[in-house]
């Protein structure tokens, strides 16, 4: 036990009672530890791989409707005793104390498409309109294992069809490659024609390629195309085979989120955010990624977005120590990511929103050391995205699953709890229960709680790969983790700063 991990006085006593060590398994390594700095602390990833039944039961059991999740409550708030020295009783019952409701989404259509026509939501806009900004003249690579005839046959016409019907005609050339060991992926980007914008690239389904005694190509299609500077939207066998016997178009939600990201991908705005609350002009995602088989955080990374959400760009790095940033690693992020970016989008930056993954309180000095050479007002605000309270809707007898864009802001608190998935996209009989919420936490800067929060919800309404149903999360955030899987991947290397969607 090194100095300087616990109180001396009693480091110096625990050495002395020479205490009975454990041997505890972190990821792929086995270490000894003294049991006293020891917590239960159990993802259901862990639950899952030592009791399966029971994860399945916890997992049915947990995703419970508004109004299950209120009679469960109820029960336990009737089981509380009365507190005679306080005089003190509970009595259950739904309440809104402390916090001030705002509808988010309101009457005011702010996502922009084709023509500039509004819309409040993505799917609906596009369906309806079409993209905002089409790619112009671009070239759509599709590429099929060439054993897959009926795919090469039919699935380059449904994306040629599709991208016409959201106003974003393209030409589509179909490739083929063959399944096998890696060696017979990597000259793949060899075969495209030059002018190739984005490649829609069909894999088989997780875990097959190892019944075949096959190399899974996705990550080595992904990464070779990738250094090509050819960026890649992967999907399914099994997905493309169900296209294809429905003969799907722009209305069918899978292919929609497929031609939404290739348009993107390939150099278009499929929808903007007209008019951005505040006066922010661009968003600071920062993350700490997570190798889930060594159990071990691999680097630091970043992504930006400026205020209509249509531009974007990240970098990650590696050798992250531990859980926080780094102040290097903030400057880094704030030089490449900020100043030289925007630059050349011919962007001035006089106010930054810094959005951090967790709990900001054990960054907030590096995070601050990092900014301090940056001359535009900033926002500080912390991202938590598990254990927050649900928002239903109550019409005094039942609750139902509640409209996205609805927030609770508790001024006082400088927090707001933010329902960002909710109908119409997850009915009242879906299968998850109560969708999940998030709270942001104001740390410091001039924005209010409220504004922050008007923000976070429209950051989440302009995913390019998910216009049916939109992430729960500020795309800052998500895009963030997304970079690091870049990095991690080996896609790019550490350091390097992705301009564009093409890791999303």
């Amino acid at each position: 036990m090194h100095e300087g991990v616990a109180d001396e006085e009693w480091r110096q006593k625990l050495i002395q009672d020479d205490p009975r060590l454990l041997k505890i398994k972190y990821g792929s390594n086995v270490r000894n530890q003294a049991p006293h700095f020891l917590k239960l602390a159990p993802r259901i990833e862990q639950v899952q791989d030592e009791d399966y039944a029971f994860f399945q039961r916890f997992a049915s059991r947990r995703s419970m409707m508004p109004g299950e999740k209120f009679e469960y409550t109820k029960e336990f708030i009737e089981s509380l005793s009365w507190l005679p020295v306080l005089e003190l009783a509970f009595e259950p019952g739904p309440t809104n104390d402390g916090y001030n409701s705002i509808d988010i989404r309101g009457t005011r259509d702010r996502l922009i498409f084709q023509n500039s026509a509004p819309a409040n939501n993505p799917s609906a806009g596009l369906r309806q309109y079409g993209v905002y900004q089409s790619p112009g003249q671009y070239r759509v690579g599709v590429l099929v294992p060439e054993a897959w005839s009926e795919i090469q046959r039919e699935f380059p016409g449904l994306i040629t069809k599709g991208l016409a019907e959201i106003q974003a005609p393209g030409g589509v050339t179909k490739y083929e490659y063959e399944l096998g060991d890696i060696s017979k992926y990597t000259p793949i980007a060899h075969q495209l024609h030059d002018e190739t914008e984005v490649v829609v690239a069909v894999v088989p389904d997780p875990g097959k390629s190892e019944q075949f005694g096959i190399e899974d190509p996705h990550h080595e299609v992904k990464r070779t195309l990738m250094r090509q500077g050819v960026p890649t939207q992967m999907t399914t066998k099994s997905t493309v085979d169900e296209l294809i016997k429905l003969g799907a178009d722009a209305g069918n939600d899978k292919m929609l989120n497929i031609l939404s990201a290739v348009v993107g991908k390939a150099g278009g705005t499929p929808w903007h955010i007209h008019d951005m609350p505040g006066e922010t002009d661009a968003f600071m995602g920062l993350d700490v990624s997570h190798d889930q088989s060594s159990d071990k955080h691999t680097g630091a990374s970043a992504s930006v977005v400026l205020s209509d959400g249509t531009t974007y760009a990240a970098e990650s790095t590696v050798g992250q120590s531990g859980e926080t940033f780094s102040a290097e690693h903030v400057q880094q992020f704030v030089r490449d990511l900020v100043f030289d970016f925007a630059m050349e989008q011919g962007t001035e930056i006089n106010r930054l929103c810094i959005m951090r993954d967790g709990k900001i309180s054990e960054d907030i000095d590096a995070i601050r050391d990092g900014l301090s050479e940056l001359s535009a007002e900033i926002d500080i605000v912390g991202v938590r995205k598990s254990g927050q309270p649900r928002v239903a809707e109550y019409d005094g007898t039942h609750f139902y699953i509640a409209q996205k864009g609805v927030a609770f802001v508790s001024d006082g608190q400088g927090h707001a709890i933010i329902h960002g998935s909710g109908k119409p996209e997850i009915k009242d009989d879906n299968s998850v229960g109560t969708p999940q919420t998030y709270r942001i936490t104001r740390h410091s800067g001039p924005t209010d709680i409220e504004t922050l929060a008007r923000q976070a919800y429209w950051l989440s309404e302009v995913h390019i790969g998910s216009p049916v149903r939109s992430p729960r999360l500020p795309i800052p955030i998500g895009y963030a983790d997304k970079a690091a899987s870049y990095v991690s991947d080996e896609i790019v290397s550490p350091g390097t700063v992705i301009k564009g969607p093409a890791y999303i």
